[in-house]
């Protein structure tokens, strides 16, 4: 019986092994899924205070009054009248920097990030149309009859309504995914 090989040492180190690579291995997941964690965090925090700004200026200049009284002039004047806003500055510097890690973020939050963005760059677009036909650039018969042109400010209206909403609603869903 003394010439039978002797596999404990071998059994051991594989099982040091074994235990050793699935420990860096677990270690190293931990840690990733760690890093993501928070990356996304960041990223949500981020998309937060874009978010909050976007809504905390639409409330501020409360466009949709004007807007609405726009329309109102529209009908009662008989006159299809221009509602100028100027947007000069980039209002979606977060977005443009951080669209392509939006999917980073918790179910559905791409989702209701990427529909805000586009409900409120198709808001802009409508406000540098109005400009643009302010200013002469574009024809004021894009609006049609003064009683289409009232139309189509107080759908504007409630689009800015809509936005706000989203923007909102966004923001829980942001402080419920990723709390503190």
């Amino acid at each position: 019986m003394q010439n039978e090989p002797n596999y404990v040492p071998l059994l051991a180190a594989l099982i040091t092994g074994v235990f050793s690579f699935a420990g860096a291995w677990l270690a190293t997941k931990v840690s990733k899924d760690g890093e993501r964690k928070h990356e996304a965090r960041q990223l949500a925090k981020t998309f937060k205070g874009e978010l909050s700004g976007i809504i905390h200026i639409l409330e501020l200049r409360d466009y949709q009054t004007l807007i609405k009284a726009t329309a109102a002039a529209c009908r009662t004047r008989n006159e299809v009248l221009i509602f100028p806003v100027v947007a000069r500055q980039e209002y979606f510097a977060i977005y443009k920097a951080n669209a392509n890690s939006i999917g980073k973020l918790q179910e559905p939050l791409p989702e209701q990030v990427a529909i805000f963005y586009t409900q409120a760059a198709s808001l802009l677009e409508d406000f540098t149309a109005l400009a643009e036909m302010r200013a002469g650039t574009k024809s004021r018969d894009i609006l049609g009859s003064p009683m289409d042109a009232a139309a189509r400010y107080e759908e504007l209206a409630g689009g800015i309504d809509a936005l706000i909403s989203r923007g909102k609603t966004a923001i829980v869903m942001i402080d419920g995914a990723y709390p503190g």
